[in-house]
């Protein structure tokens, strides 16, 4: 990874392999920070460090941190339906009274 980013120009995110079914991608901004990306249907980003033990500590938690947002947006997405559930079945009951 190192390496890698080594080679990027500022702005570029240049594909340097696969981690367990996500393309890994290494990315140099334009202010000078380097980040590691997970990108599936979305980028998943960490800032890379110096130490090679470092980068694969961040990438595995990176990788880990995915099932906990899936979890917690699925929560919010319950949460959304439960809301907009009642005030559409609150809606439907007045329009059924207005009609009867």
């Amino acid at each position: 990874m190192l390496e890698a980013i080594s080679k990027c120009k500022s702005g570029e995110t240049t594909l340097i392999g696969a981690f367990k079914g996500f393309e890994l991608r290494v990315e140099k901004n334009y202010i000078g920070v380097n980040y590691m990306v997970l990108r599936g249907k979305t980028d998943y980003k960490a800032e890379l460090s110096f130490s090679p033990v470092g980068n694969m500590v961040k990438l595995e938690n990176l990788f880990g941190n995915i099932e906990e947002n899936v979890k917690f947006l699925e929560k919010r997405i319950e949460q959304y339906q439960r809301k907009w559930k009642s005030p559409r079945q609150s809606m439907k009951n007045h329009l059924n009274r207005k009609r009867n």
